[in-house]
């Protein structure tokens, strides 16, 4: 399945959304993802997970953070997604 790169660059799938981010601090791109959780009161914001537990994944420009988003917008699934824990 290809997934088609909106003008407003967010990713929308069934229960998630996805976007490149950039952060000022760490001056790297990540993927933003919210996913949709109606227990929990809606919408949970949250980044595509690296291999080091609770650091997200960083990418040097900005193609390589799309192409990340798209990939997960394929086939998202909770275990590469994890929880905002403060603003990175």
């Amino acid at each position: 399945m290809s997934i088609m790169m909106p003008v407003t660059g967010v990713v929308q799938v069934p229960g998630w959304s996805a976007k490149a981010w950039w952060s000022r601090r760490q001056q790297l791109w990540l993927v933003q993802i919210e996913r949709n959780c109606p227990d929990r009161g809606g919408w949970i914001r949250g980044w595509l997970t690296s291999a080091i537990p609770g650091q997200p994944q960083t990418f040097a420009t900005l193609a390589m953070a799309l192409a990340a988003t798209e990939a997960f917008c394929v086939k998202p699934t909770e275990t590469t997604w994890q929880e905002n824990y403060g603003v990175l």
